[in-house]
């Protein structure tokens, strides 16, 4: 068993991590697409085919990395030639003929068999490398062996008398390596360590082996530069087609500057692939299914399209504005293709690119069609709705159709209805209002009002010197509307024989009473019921009754004014049930007011009504008919504050006070 002998030689050139303006794309499907760790290639370091590769002269080389020692260390070899091949052999097209500097075997002379054996049991190259190889249809290639030695007239002609360059080194130590006979003998030739080269006698034990090699054109996409030799000569990796893998692309479309297309790929994930690209180009990159020869071929844009995590997914790429008004497949040529790396590989490798056919103009893709309301119902007004369908790519909406659909109108949501019986109970007015939000047409049904005349009977019989109560009925028409009862204190007293007692005839002119103050809240007659006044000089905790006496009358308290406490001491506050409205900034600047109970029939609530009561820590909400909340009504209050609202409300209170209250408060059941 023959031992290979490890070179020891590494690559010097480290991988460029650069970065590439291009905007990334989001992966639609088959997995996510992430951005890249280090881009491998840009177009500052990178050509076409072997076009990077420049300044071919004999005496120093440029050098590329192909092959591995062992399948662990890189080789490095020796540009020879764009254009020729090894003496003796003959190739269908064009390759790029490379030198090893290395030498990767030692063992004693045999004959040309044993040689042969060396050069195939070596596995110095992937697979597919060696179809790079095979391609230049070599016929010592096609017969199995991966690579041959240079001949004598091959070291003369490229290495010529340079002896540095023509002797080649393991370890910093010179050795005799093997060149082959170009007329077929057993025996060959070896380069001795001053340069010389020498017939081979059979007298070297020591002998070393060091091929050469052609690297089919057709099979190099790229040649990337990932060091230097000198100022004139740089290091280069191959990406090599692999020949044995495909991708595919379908349903390419253009829309908003992009394009978009899924693609599909074989065993792409079991061979090392790991990443996806892109590549411009202004001429056809392919001939014949292989990459064409690329020596007039410009690379426009190289991108790096991010990790390739699956064999199928979609992709979308913004096509660069110097290109957008150009015509796919004339002005210039897109490609998409997979690449990879292998710990086994020195070179890197792609999949064969698929072109892709660009449309020359955006062109939405539309999904299903749904409906779309254009015009938005009333409670008396008809709607509209049309069909509408959106592009997949960039989210545009367009009718579908330009017919419309009728939407039935809402009808009115009436809440609760209020209701005011005369004085004298001999009459009942019944108000009910539509609640829905935007409705105020007041002839179409947005407010229903109904007055009937009330039946009366006694209830309770005066008596000597107590009045008597008589109940009043209002029965209404429309179903919206029950029954409403009232109590009046207003049978004479008896006297002691049984008589009425008549009243007090009312003064001419007498000045009716319309104003009283009770534990120092202001109130005033306001209709048929009594609004609270500004009362700047109440303090402590008050609270707001259902009815108040003014003169010999008792009325409805149905209203807080606008200012109303504003500014002043009060520490609580307890609403009445009648109140429905409170008006703007009625309790702005409290800053000793801590909690709030506001009453069941609230149905408004004015702009800054609470603003600034900056103590204020608990809002009870009791009733369920709060419609409208102001502007800033609970702003500035104290910090992590607690609405309880009734539970059937929850949600409709929350929308109510977005906005009108500060961040952080609490709304809960």
């Amino acid at each position: 068993m023959r031992k290979m002998i490890n070179p020891g030689r590494k690559v010097l050139g480290a991988i460029l991590a650069c970065a590439i303006s291009v905007t990334m794309i989001p992966f639609v499907g088959g997995g996510a697409v992430t951005s890249h760790a280090a881009v491998i290639k840009t177009i500052a370091n990178t050509g076409l085919g072997v076009n990077q590769i420049e300044n071919i002269k004999p005496g120093v080389f440029n050098e590329v990395v192909f092959g591995k020692a062992n399948q662990k260390d890189d080789l490095i070899f020796n540009v020879l030639s764009k254009t020729e091949v090894q003496a003796g052999m003959e190739v269908s097209e064009k390759s790029l003929f490379l030198d090893c500097k290395t030498p990767i075997w030692y063992g004693s002379h045999n004959n040309q068999r044993a040689l042969n054996e060396i050069m195939t049991a070596g596995k110095n190259f992937t697979l597919t490398e060696d179809n790079a190889v095979e391609d230049t249809n070599d016929p010592w290639a096609r017969r199995g062996y991966q690579a041959r030695l240079l001949s004598k007239s091959d070291i003369e002609k490229f290495y010529g008398n340079n002896i540095n360059s023509r002797i080649k080194k393991y370890n910093g130590s010179a050795r005799k390596w093997w060149i082959s006979n170009v007329y077929g003998t057993e025996y060959g030739y070896y380069v001795s360590e001053s340069g010389d080269i020498f017939s081979d006698e059979k007298q070297t034990t020591q002998l070393s082996l060091s091929p050469a090699i052609n690297v089919a054109q057709s099979s190099i996409l790229f040649s990337t530069k990932i060091g230097s030799v000198d100022q004139y000569h740089g290091r280069y990796r191959l990406t090599l087609v692999d020949k044995w893998h495909s991708v595919k692309i379908s349903d390419a479309t253009r829309c908003d500057g992009k394009v978009f297309f899924s693609y599909s790929a074989y065993k792409g994930l079991e061979n090392g692939y790991n990443r996806m690209s892109i590549i411009i180009t202004d001429k056809n990159l392919l001939n014949d299914s292989k990459v064409a020869d690329c020596k007039d071929i410009k690379l426009y844009e190289y991108i790096n399209l991010g990790t390739y995590t699956s064999d199928t997914g979609k992709i979308e790429y913004k096509i660069p504005d110097y290109l957008s008004k150009k015509k796919s497949g004339k002005d210039y040529y897109m490609y998409f293709t997979v690449e990879g790396d292998s710990a086994e590989s020195a070179s890197y490798f792609a999949m064969l690119p698929y072109q892709i056919s660009v449309p020359d103009t955006d062109q939405h893709a539309f999904g299903s069609t749904y409906y779309k309301t254009i015009t938005e119902p009333t409670c008396t007004q008809k709607g509209y709705e049309c069909l509408y369908h959106k592009c997949q790519h960039c989210g545009y909406e367009e009718k579908a159709t330009e017919r419309s659909f009728a939407i039935n109108p809402l009808k009115h949501q009436y809440g609760a209805p209020v209701y005011t019986f005369s004085d004298d109970g001999k009459t009942c007015t019944a108000v009910v209002t539509c609640t829905r939000p935007g409705c105020t047409h007041a002839e179409d049904g947005h407010q229903i009002t109904e007055k009937v005349d009330t039946i009366s009977s006694v209830k309770t019989p005066a008596t000597v010197g107590k009045r008597g109560i008589t109940t009043y009925t209002a029965n209404f028409k429309n179903a919206l509307f029950t029954q409403q009862t009232k109590d009046i204190e207003d049978l004479p007293a008896l006297d002691k024989d049984g008589k009425p007692i008549e009243e007090a005839p009312r003064v001419e002119n007498e000045v009716a009473v319309t104003e009283t103050q009770q534990d120092g809240v202001n109130y005033k007659v306001d209709g048929d019921g009594v609004s609270v006044e500004p009362s700047g000089n109440a303090s402590g905790s008050i609270t707001i009754p259902e009815k108040v006496r003014v003169g010999d009358k008792d009325y409805n308290v149905n209203k807080i004014a606008a200012s109303a406490f504003k500014n002043s001491d009060i520490t609580g506050v307890a609403i009445g049930a009648n109140i429905t409205e409170i008006g703007d900034s009625a309790f702005e600047g409290c800053k000793k007011l801590t909690k709030v109970t506001i009453g069941a029939n609230v149905t408004k609530i004015g702009k800054k009504a609470f603003y600034k009561c900056t103590n204020l820590s608990k809002v009870t909400l009791k009733g369920t008919k709060v419609k409208s909340i102001g502007s800033k009504a609970f702003k500035k209050i104290k910090k992590g504050a607690t609405f309880k609202t009734p539970k059937k409300k929850l949600k409709a209170y929350k929308k109510l006070l977005k906005g009108k209250t500060d961040a952080g408060v609490k709304i809960k059941k």
